[in-house]
């Protein structure tokens, strides 16, 4: 009896020392990751930006070198996360990802041409549409917000396209592609009407396409995402709480809690067979 009695304190002893050897690491790792967060306003841990390319690249923040941007005439359209960016000036937020952008009224032979009927939509034409796919936003040429549309406010689906018409009288009918059909609608009052698509062509209908940005604007906007990057803050808070690993990595830290649990349950056992021992 004795002699089972010792052979089950070595083999807990074997395990408790196997897990406390693996826990110890977790251990010191969670107590220099907090002792660091416990100074964050002290050392300034917060403001401390980390912009290696690689811990970018595992945040997933690289700067994309393929970003698509979309041409409205002279002005340039982009989408940064889910900020959007006219030229290098940041205007706003978007639903959904950028789909187009396009000038309302250029100032071709047939808008010159048009009656004084629409004249006035001449002075709007400085405007820019830009469609994201769960929002269509109308700005200035400076990007001053005019309007924005969402479903609740009658969109009529997910956009897949943006574009524009002329009809013969000159006046200019925005057109979305979504995912239910083609709609058009006056720019003044974005009331949506399906139409059917044998009426749009390529001889009248201006779509709206995904182009390389300029150098300059891309460079810009890449700097600005660097800039961003990793609070020093942020990655502690990470490393501490295992979500730097992903969902893995939170579930690996629960994993070190119950072996902490292990660890003094078996130490604990261990303690009290060895005060029997002693009262023996």
């Amino acid at each position: 009896m004795l002699a089972q009695t010792c052979s089950r304190n070595s083999r807990l002893k074997v395990w408790h020392r196997r897990i406390g050897l693996v826990s110890a690491v977790f251990v010191l790792l969670l107590a220099v990751t907090g002792f660091l967060l416990n100074h964050t306003s002290e050392w300034s841990l917060d403001a401390r930006i980390l912009s290696s390319p690689m811990l970018l690249r595992w945040y997933g923040l690289e700067s994309d070198a393929d970003r698509p941007g979309f041409s409205a005439d002279d002005i340039w359209l982009a989408q940064v996360d889910s900020d959007l960016y006219m030229g290098a000036k940041q205007l706003l937020s978007c639903y959904g990802d950028l789909r187009g952008a396009v000038s309302l009224g250029s100032d071709g032979p047939q808008m010159r041409q048009s009656s004084d009927k629409h004249s006035q939509q001449g002075n709007r034409e400085r405007q820019v549409a830009i469609a994201c796919s769960e929002e269509l936003i109308l700005v200035s040429r400076d990007g001053a917000l005019l309007e924005r549309m969402g479903a609740p406010q009658g969109l009529p689906g997910n956009v897949e396209r943006l574009g524009k018409m002329t009809l013969e009288d000159g006046a200019e009918k925005l057109l979305l592609a979504v995912d239910t059909g083609i709609y058009w609608a006056d720019p003044d009052v974005l009331a949506w009407t399906l139409i059917p698509a044998d009426k749009i062509t390529s001889k009248v209908a201006q779509w709206s396409g995904p182009t390389t940005l300029p150098e300059e604007i891309h460079a810009v906007l890449s700097r600005g995402e660097a800039e961003r990057g990793i609070t020093l803050e942020r990655l502690l808070l990470d490393i501490h709480s295992g979500r730097v690993l992903g969902i893995w990595g939170v579930y690996l830290v629960d994993l070190m809690a119950f072996l902490f649990v292990v660890v003094a349950s078996t130490g604990i056992v261990m303690w009290l067979r060895s005060g029997a021992r002693e009262h023996r």
